[in-house]
Parts: structure tokens; C-alpha cells; sequence
């Protein structure tokens, strides 16, 4: 009797050893369903690092094109700026000039009016007042 029960426990210990081999299995099963998973996402990761890399490079040669390009713009500005300077310097100095020249015209005029008044006054005590008033305005349109 002992035999048999000792056998009958052997019996259970084998029927749960077997039950906790399936477990196992399907544990092991599920760990590389999990591994197959992990791997494939593995692989989705490093297509699209990739595909990032690739995307970063494009954006680089892009934005040293930009760069390029802002510099080339930043020069010609430049480049506008010291000539429109260049050109009010030189416009100043002939707008001085010129003022200069009329200054000067203008007083000549100023001094050649006064004299010619002077002159008219002097005529009208030679002529008389009253003959010269009468030529002016004998010459003055109706």
C-alpha cells in the first residue's frame, strides 16, 4: 500500500511536473512572441532613426543653403549702404557748393540792385523827379 501511494504521488508530482513543463513552454513561447515583438519594433526604431538621420541631413544641407544665401544678402546690403553713403557725402558737398555759388550770387545781386538805386535816385536829382516818373510810366503796359 505504501507502494501505491508513494506511486500515486509520483503519479501527481509527474501529471503537475508535466503541467509546469506546458506552463513553461507556453512562457517560453510567449517570451519569444515578446522577443519577435521587441525585435521587430527594434527594427521599426532603427527605419525610422534612419529615416530622421536622413531628414537631418537634408535639413542641414538646407538651412548651410539659407545660411549661404542670408550672408550673400547681408553683403549686398552692405555693399548698398556704403554706396548710399558715399553718394549723400557727395550730393552734400555739392548741395554746399551750389549754396555757396547762390550765396554769393545773391549778394553780387543784392549789392548790384542797391547800386542801380542809388544810380536812379542820383538820375531823378540830374533829370528831375517828375520827367522820370513820367518814362516809367509811359513804359508800363495798360
Amino acid at each position: 500500500m505504501e507502494n501505491e501511494k508513494i506511486f500515486e504521488l509520483m503519479e501527481k508530482m509527474y501529471a503537475d511536473l508535466k503541467g509546469d513543463i506546458n506552463d513553461l513552454k507556453g512562457d517560453i513561447n510567449g517570451l519569444k512572441d515578446g522577443q519577435d515583438n521587441l525585435k521587430k519594433g527594434q527594427d521599426d526604431l532603427s527605419s525610422r532613426s534612419a529615416n530622421v538621420e536622413t531628414e537631418v541631413k537634408k535639413n542641414s544641407v538646407s538651412l548651410e543653403s539659407i545660411e549661404n544665401k542670408i550672408n550673400t544678402v547681408a553683403e549686398v546690403q552692405t555693399a548698398h549702404k556704403e554706396q548710399n553713403e558715399l553718394s549723400f557725402k557727395n550730393s552734400d558737398a555739392m548741395v554746399n557748393e551750389h549754396f555757396d555759388l547762390v550765396e554769393t550770387a545773391l549778394k553780387s545781386t543784392t549789392q548790384d540792385v542797391k547800386e542801380s538805386k542809388e544810380t536812379i535816385e542820383a538820375m531823378k536829382d540830374i533829370i528831375g523827379h517828375h520827367q522820370v516818373d513820367i518814362e516809367i510810366l509811359k513804359r508800363r503796359p495798360v
